[in-house]
């Protein structure tokens, strides 16, 4: 796969659509926050508490984000899963491979419901730029910003990071390719592009230049530049000379002069959360050693001394057959064997570290040195924590929990693929479809349904116990849920887009009529071919 990178920004029409759904933004939210709110950098002073990477950690991240973007009253509960289905939320940040990254499932009673694809805390950098993105979301919707047309508001809520301060983030995170790096399997990759956001790093450059070049503020887009990688660097830099007129770029935004702006809103007035005692100081975001939870386990990586004293045998080898005057074979005879000795005896030699901030862990230590936690195992490689420690928790009855009001850490079940399951099992149901051999309960449910009293759950639970419809349905069934481009995605976005999706009987009414006509058409297609 070739690696694109955008060397220009956007110009003609395609400049003018961005900047209007800016302006547009700015007169419904009003400018204040895009000129006086911190922007925010990957420091320990804009993320003061110490950063872990477990669900608790990217919790306390979403409060500070809220925070920032002027939620921090709302209540934020977190749900995260080891894979999120190819079905997307209606509100999802999707990661280069499609999967949502994280997504926002809407504010239910002064609370903004968030999940998280447990992959994601393995990286920290675009961690961030994520859970922006769905906090962008929830301040959309908090504030009545959001637009039926799904495609295009994901574009919006891109936008309104940066807006909120969140730009920096984003700009990185939309565009990052890292070389030397291992997939998820282990494989060695050549290059690893990993993108994040529904607008270019070409847009968010153009975007965040704007912003910069407003607030005029030339300290502030040394920092900014500082902090980005080199090429959106690059973009940013070739924004503020076009964007030279500042004058003229505040008359078009409607934004006033700088003596009329509020005060510029200072990092530390923002460090402490609604509802902290203390502001924390450790630093977070840190891009050496991850620091592990307090009271928490972490593991034993296992290592050994085979490279270093590989090349310790080969270089001594390499000196012994220069001063002995060995021919050629000779010489890669001695430097073979010196490095194949060097391998064998590292091999025997255990340099293992620790699996929270990596420090080296003595060969029979039950706590780390570096961090203090208990070491609860040995595992093969760091990508293995997140696993070790579900699996550990999963034996001592679930995660540690944070005490605050609202927070669900373990792994659960995505509640829209429950009740779309749910919707599939109705809908077949309703349509007299279910098997001969059906048993009493399956029978009920079926009435039930056909008075329209919709249990969620025990639907779901009866077909994942194995309910079974007739042999022409179920071959539907798997037509219609094969991948992410089948017809199930595509309604799952009907249902959902400007609609609150969820267990009403005019919801899947909606859902059967669609269901319906995927069917009819799905008969009409085989014509009567058997399978």
């Amino acid at each position: 796969m070739p690696i694109d990178l955008e060397l220009e920004l956007p110009a003609g029409e395609h400049r003018d659509r961005l900047l209007a759904a800016l302006a547009n933004l700015i007169r419904r939210r009003g400018f204040e926050t895009f000129v006086s709110a911190p922007l925010l950098l990957p420091r320990s002073e804009y993320f003061p508490e110490r950063w872990e990477r477990s669900v608790s950690g990217a919790r306390r991240l979403l409060r500070r984000l809220m925070h920032y973007a002027g939620l921090g009253e709302l209540k934020v509960q977190l749900k995260a899963w080891r894979e999120r289905p190819l079905i997307p939320g209606h509100l999802a940040a999707s990661d280069v491979d499609g999967h949502a990254a994280a997504w926002f499932a809407g504010i239910h009673d002064g609370t903004c419901e968030f999940g998280l694809e447990l992959d994601q805390l393995r990286k920290e950098d675009s961690l961030v730029a994520a859970l922006g993105h769905e906090v962008a979301h929830a301040y959309r919707e908090h504030h009545g910003l959001v637009i039926s047309d799904r495609e295009l508001e994901e574009k919006l809520t891109d936008l309104t990071c940066v807006y909120l301060g969140f730009g920096v983030f984003n700009v990185n995170a939309s565009l990052a390719v890292e070389t030397g790096g291992l997939s998820a399997s282990g494989e060695r990759l050549l290059y690893e592009r990993n993108s994040l956001g529904y607008l270019s790093p070409a847009e968010f450059a153009l975007l965040l230049a704007t912003q910069l070049a407003v607030r005029d503020d030339a300290a502030e887009q040394r920092e900014v530049r500082s902090e980005l990688l080199p090429n959106h660097a690059a973009l940013l830099a070739q924004g503020l000379r076009e964007f030279s007129d500042v004058a003229a770029l505040r008359q078009r935004f409607a934004i006033p002069e700088p003596d009329s702006w509020p005060p510029r809103v200072g990092i530390e007035a923002l460090a402490r959360l609604p509802d902290d005692e203390e502001p924390t100081s450790e630093g977070a975001l840190e891009h050496g050693p991850t620091l592990a939870r307090e009271g928490g386990v972490v593991f034993r990586v296992k290592g050994d001394r085979a490279l270093p004293l590989s090349l310790l045998g080969l270089g001594g080898s390499a000196i012994l057959g220069l001063s002995l005057g060995a021919g050629t074979f000779g010489f890669y005879a001695l430097c073979a064997l010196g490095t194949a000795g060097g391998v064998f005896a590292g091999r025997r030699l255990r340099a293992d570290d620790c699996s929270g901030c990596r420090a080296r862990l003595a060969a029979q230590a039950d706590q780390c040195a570096g961090c203090g936690q208990s070491v609860a195992g040995e595992i093969a490689t760091h990508d293995e924590r997140l696993e070790a420690e579900e699996r550990y928790h999963a034996r001592h009855g679930g995660a540690a929990s944070d005490s605050h009001e609202g927070e669900e850490e373990d792994e659960q079940e995505d509640p829209l693929l429950v009740l779309f399951t749910a919707m599939l099992a109705a809908w077949g149901l309703s349509r007299g479809l279910l098997a001969e051999d059906a048993d009493a309960a399956q029978q009920e449910l079926a009435v039930g349904v056909g008075r329209l009293e919709f249990d969620t759950e025990a639907l779901n639970a009866a077909w994942l116990g194995g309910m079974r419809f007739n042999d022409e349905a179920m071959l539907f069934v798997a037509y219609y849920c094969t991948d992410s481009t089948s017809p199930s995605t595509q309604d799952f976005d009907i249902l959902s887009t400007a609609n609150k999706f969820d267990g009403r009987p005019s919801n899947y009414q909606r859902y059967a009529t669609i269901v319906d006509r995927r069917f009819a058409d799905w008969k009409a297609a085989r014509q009567g071919r058997p399978a």
